[in-house]
């Protein structure tokens, strides 16, 4: 028998952009609204983006919250079957995507420094949130305890996305209201 139960996850750190985008799609986020008209110029030069559903909203999908918690579910030995689970939406329907909230990532730009030189060599342009944002789902499971306990654990130890082990995609979980 499954159980439905509401999550929120929120940065600890932050969690950079996923996708790597081509310049059309770039082209198409400016065009359509998708990025904040201050960070356009930024923009134009982004290495990472979040994907943007049809209402403009970035999203993640099921597979990216399955990738750090199977690594503890192996890690623990733990049953495979936590792994089998839906993010619902609304109505209940299984989606296996979750929204970002409350609005448009931020974007930031750092140096990677060649070691041999010891100076910038080029920039990094990247899509980011932080505390300020928060990821709720809705998870449909058989085993809602066990699944919790591996998605905190999760968040603590290996986070989402890129650059996770110099300490970025760090998350807490929240457990809300039914």
């Amino acid at each position: 028998m499954t159980e439905v139960i509401r999550l929120r996850i929120v940065p600890q750190t932050w969690i950079l952009g996923y996708i790597h985008p081509t310049k059309a799609m770039i082209e198409k986020y400016i065009q359509n609204g998708l990025v904040r008209k201050e960070d356009i110029p930024k923009f134009k030069h982004v290495d990472r983006v979040f994907p943007r559903n049809a209402s403009g909203k970035c999203f993640i999908l099921k597979e990216h919250l399955i990738a750090p918690i199977k690594r503890v579910v192996q890690k623990n030995g733990l049953e495979q079957e936590i792994l089998e689970f839906d993010l619902l939406d609304e109505k209940g329907s299984p989606v296996n995507f979750a929204v970002i909230e409350p609005d448009l990532p931020l974007i930031s730009s750092r140096a990677i420094n060649d070691v041999n030189k010891g100076k910038a060599v080029s920039i990094e342009t990247f899509e980011f949130i932080d505390c300020n944002y928060w990821i709720d789902i809705r998870v449909e499971t058989k085993c809602p305890e066990e699944f919790v306990m591996c998605l905190v654990a999760a968040g603590r130890k290996y986070g989402l996305f890129g650059k996770t082990q110099k300490g970025y995609g760090k998350y807490l979980v929240y457990r809300c209201n039914p």
